[in-house]
Order: C-alpha cells, then sequence, then structure tokens
C-alpha cells in the first residue's frame, strides 16, 4: 500500500515494529532477495554473496543481525510489486522465537547490519540493508541500534560506517541515546562503488589508520 506521498508504506502499524535478531545461515535467501538490486545497473551488490559467511561464522568480533517483521506488513507492500527479480515471499523464513514470528511461524527477513571490532574501542558498521517493502517501517534505526548496543557491549568508543552519497565526501556524526556522550557513530562518505581495492584504499584514507592494519582487509564500505 502506499502513503499520502506516494511512498510504500506497512499493511498495519501493529505489525510493522520491526524485530531485530542475530542472522542465521538461512536468512541467505531472503536477504539476497532484497539486496541483489541494491546498485540497479551501477554494481553488483556484494551482501548476497558474503552474507552466508557472515551468518555462519559470527565469534566475539562479529556481529551480523537481521531485522524482521510479520508477514502481513509486508504482503500488501507495493514497493516491489511487477519486479521481474522479486517473488511473492521470497524473504520469508521460519521463525526461532528470537524475530517478530513465534518458533515455527512465519516471518520477514527485511534488513540486515553487520559489526565488526577493529581495536578494542572501534568498531566498524556494514552491509546494512533494507527491504523495500519495508521502508519507513524504521528498520534501518533498528539495524544501526542494533549494531550500535552490540559496539558497545564489546567496550568500542566509536561506531564507523562508509555511506554512499555522490559526488560528495563528507562526515556525519550521531550520539547514540544508550552510549556515552564521548560515543558517537561516524558516518565517512564518499562516491565510489563497491570493489576490495577500494575497501583497501578508502579505510586509510578516509576514516582512521588502525581501520587499514587492525583486521584483515577488505572491509566492505556500504
Amino acid at each position: 500500500m502506499t502513503g499520502d506521498a506516494g511512498e510504500s508504506t506497512p499493511a498495519s502499524d501493529s505489525a510493522s515494529v520491526p524485530v531485530v535478531r542475530e542472522a542465521r545461515p538461512a536468512d541467505a535467501d531472503a536477504v539476497a532477495a532484497f539486496a541483489r538490486d541494491t546498485w540497479g545497473q551501477r554494481h553488483d551488490d556484494y551482501v548476497p554473496r558474503v552474507f552466508p559467511e557472515w551468518a555462519a561464522s559470527d565469534d566475539s568480533d562479529s556481529g551480523t543481525f537481521v531485522a524482521t517483521l510479520s508477514p502481513a506488513a509486508v504482503a500488501e507492500s507495493d514497493a516491489v510489486a511487477g519486479r521481474d527479480d522479486r517473488d511473492p515471499g521470497d524473504t520469508l523464513v521460519e521463525g526461532d522465537g528470537a524475530g517478530a514470528a513465534a518458533p515455527g511461524e512465519p516471518e520477514a527477513v527485511v534488513g540486515c547490519i553487520q559489526g565488526v571490532l577493529l581495536t578494542e574501542w572501534e568498531a566498524w558498521g556494514q552491509g546494512i540493508r533494507v527491504d523495500p517493502a519495508a521502508r519507513g517501517a524504521g528498520v534501518g534505526t533498528a539495524l544501526s541500534e542494533a549494531a550500535l548496543d552490540w559496539a558497545r557491549d564489546r567496550g568500542a568508543a566509536v561506531c564507523r560506517n562508509m555511506v554512499f552519497k555522490r559526488g560528495w565526501c563528507c562526515k556525519h556524526s550521531k550520539t547514540h541515546p544508550t552510549l556515552p556522550p564521548s560515543t558517537i557513530l561516524t558516518m565517512v562518505a564518499s562516491y565510489v562503488g563497491y570493489m576490495g581495492s577500494v575497501a583497501d584504499r578508502n579505510t586509510s584514507r578516509y576514516i582512521h589508520p588502525h581501520i587499514a592494519t587492525a583486521r584483515t582487509p577488505p572491509f566492505y564500505l556500504f
């Protein structure tokens, strides 16, 4: 369905509150369904390729999360209607009680993000994606807060993130309500397409020299 401005809105307010949980390998097909065409004709999205490994290999230094909604929240969305690359129910998985659905009931996986601990005080957020059918429901906010909470719990004082912004290179800082005032989410934006060498180059150029050496590259920027 659509709202007053013609933008996609969830089917009902009661069903549209996103619940974030830890990612599972079984979520991979759902994530691929909404992430494969992120950049349109310009670039292939790396997230469908790396998500299965992310979900299967999380440890104390990395945490992958998905946002889930009731199937009713996206069933009537027109955001993906008529798209040749989407099928009805292509984001539905079986719930385990940690997400929007009770164990054994279906839930829609509508977003993903990964947090990576780079140093004992610095974290990195990457691969945030939101299903077009669920945009406007607070999915991106819920995922960002989950990644920040994960970073805070591991002692990080800052979480950084590269975002895609046409034609500009800029920094944005945002305080997080559950973190100390000195803890900020810093987003460093530049107009780049994804490739492994870009990840190596931009981590040292735009962010912090520690990021380039703290873990084995590549780091995925957006």
